[in-house]
């Protein structure tokens, strides 16, 4: 559905659902298709990721000064500046040299697939943790 996403965030599945002027959230853990009860927990996660503490106005007022491409009103509505585990980023950003987004999800789902940790199915879909470079090492 356009106004949904699912996808794994450190240990969890989480399920994300825009309702109008709202986003609702569940987390999922393990091998267990129901919702975490860790309510202040999974809303310290989403906050972190999304680092919802920063003002985005003030990092783009900053970013305008230093590039015209942000002065010129050159922001999509909604960005977000994430906290991304490094390693990821970093495997994410390697993955990204001269693809397209659909190629960089395959080859970063196929990573976590080949070794990253199950994390649990989720309306039939098994997720996976991304790995570790320990796991990436070992095989």
């Amino acid at each position: 559905m356009p106004n949904e996403f699912v996808g794994v965030l450190d240990r969890y599945i989480i399920h994300l659902k825009r309702e109008n002027d709202n986003i609702e959230y569940k987390f999922y853990t393990n091998s267990s298709n129901t919702s975490i009860n860790r309510q202040e927990e999974a809303s310290s996660i989403l906050s972190n990721y999304f680092q919802l503490s920063i003002k985005l106005t003030d990092l783009i007022s900053q970013w305008s000064k230093s590039d015209q491409r942000f002065a010129n009103n050159g922001i999509p509505l909604g960005i977000r500046v994430l906290a991304q585990d490094p390693l990821e980023n970093l495997l994410s950003f390697i993955c990204s040299s001269n693809n397209n987004v659909q190629r960089i999800t395959k080859m970063i789902k196929s990573l976590c697939e080949q070794y990253g940790k199950e994390i649990g199915c989720f309306n039939g879909i098994i997720y996976h943790q991304f790995p570790t470079i320990g796991s990436i090492m070992k095989n």
